[in-house]
């Protein structure tokens, strides 16, 4: 779960995180969702965010790996900060919206494509991965 905005939770206060989270879970669990991680955005944790996350049974979860790839700056530059960054145990964060999340235009293209070239080396040099929602 990443919150129904993506709002810096440092310029939210107290009764619009429980507004984001509310929102939020409600849409997730209209889709069947059920998340059992909260990964803030920007990697900010407050008070009120870390408040709610618990509420709603949520485990922060932040990461050790962060590309950049919010920018346009192609699949090859996200693989190749992908190589540099990932070890065993990482976190990956990756985005996969736009322009409506503070990203630049086509950016998550790269990253798609980026995801598809990186996977087989990763995979052929011994990384498993587990997927968490």
């Amino acid at each position: 779960f990443h919150g129904y905005w993506h709002r810096n939770p440092w310029r939210l206060g107290f009764f619009a995180t429980r507004r984001d989270f509310r929102q939020g879970m409600a849409l997730w669990h209209s889709l069947g969702i059920n998340s059992v991680f909260y990964r803030p955005p920007h990697g900010n944790i407050t008070l009120a965010n870390w408040f709610y996350a618990r509420k709603f049974s949520l485990r922060p979860l932040l990461w050790t790996a962060i590309i950049g790839d919010w920018h346009n700056i192609g699949k090859d530059e996200i693989v190749s900060r992908l190589e540099k960054k990932v070890g065993d145990g990482a976190v990956i964060c990756l985005h996969d919206s736009g322009q409506d999340t503070g990203g630049e235009e086509g950016a998550p293209l790269g990253t798609l494509a980026a995801v598809e070239k990186f996977i087989p080396l990763a995979v052929a040099k011994g990384y498993e991965w587990e997927k968490q929602q």
